[in-house]
């Protein structure tokens, strides 16, 4: 079964504090999967940051594809990436 993608844009928010939101998902979805077995949601992340002056297109581009490949690495996956200029 395919999944949706989502986007959420962080602006200002540093690599460990986009990371820790991302983390913060992945626990909520957790818990939500311990009161709903009769459907888990499995859950992959991509994550990229740039440093200032990096093109949104850029970093955007980039966190597909460390989505991507969480996704084949297997669910429950976070992959990242930090781009300079």
């Amino acid at each position: 079964m395919d999944g949706d993608e989502f986007v959420v844009f962080l602006p200002g928010v540093v690599e460990e504090e986009g990371q820790q939101a991302l983390e913060r998902l992945k626990n909520w979805i957790d818990r939500i999967n311990q009161h709903h077995i009769l459907l888990p949601i499995g859950i992959s992340l991509g994550v990229a940051t740039g440093e200032k002056g990096t093109p949104q297109e850029i970093v955007l581009h980039e966190a597909d594809r460390r989505l991507y490949a969480a996704t084949r690495a297997g669910k429950e996956i976070l992959a990242l990436a930090h781009l300079t200029p």
